[in-house]
């Protein structure tokens, strides 16, 4: 029986209020085996529906899921 793998990420999520909407910016990284501080961040995403924005962060979450079985 092998140990499993513990997995860190690291999602932002910022909000700028414009003039005709807001700016969302969500930005993940699940790559962080070395160092939170030492790891660059990617996967910038741009939204002006929270809605969007907040599906890009379940879909983030998401991913960290592993089906029963697996």
């Amino acid at each position: 029986m092998s140990a499993r793998k513990t997995e860190s990420g690291v999602c932002i999520v910022r909000v700028e209020v414009q003039t005709e909407h807001l700016l969302i910016t969500v930005t993940t990284n699940r790559d962080l085996a070395r160092s939170l501080y030492t790891t660059g961040f990617g996967g910038e995403r741009h939204f002006t529906d929270p809605g969007d924005a907040l599906q890009a962060v379940a879909e983030f979450l998401r991913s960290f899921v592993q089906p029963i079985g697996a």
